[in-house]
């Protein structure tokens, strides 16, 4: 899981504006698998271009499988509306 995700909202793909940064609230050592939505709802921003960067936690803690290895993070949908 992410540390964070930051949203941030571009008109030219160059210079971006954050709008938003959601700090996860799910437990590192939570059991099983976890499905967290990262959601910033209420914004009123026209842009042409969306920037959504998770921050990762870096290497995994001393309990994980695979601890000292890098932590991976996966997506599998990001909703634009």
């Amino acid at each position: 899981m992410p540390v964070e995700v930051e949203f941030a909202v571009s008109s030219d793909g160059v210079s971006f504006t954050t709008v938003g940064t959601l700090a996860n609230d799910v437990a590192q050592n939570a059991d099983g698998a976890v499905i967290k939505d990262f959601a910033k709802d209420g914004l009123q921003v026209e842009a042409r271009y969306v920037r959504v960067r998770a921050k990762n936690p870096g290497a995994l803690p001393s309990w994980h499988g695979g601890a000292g290895h890098p932590a991976w993070i996966f997506c599998d949908e990001i909703v634009i509306e």
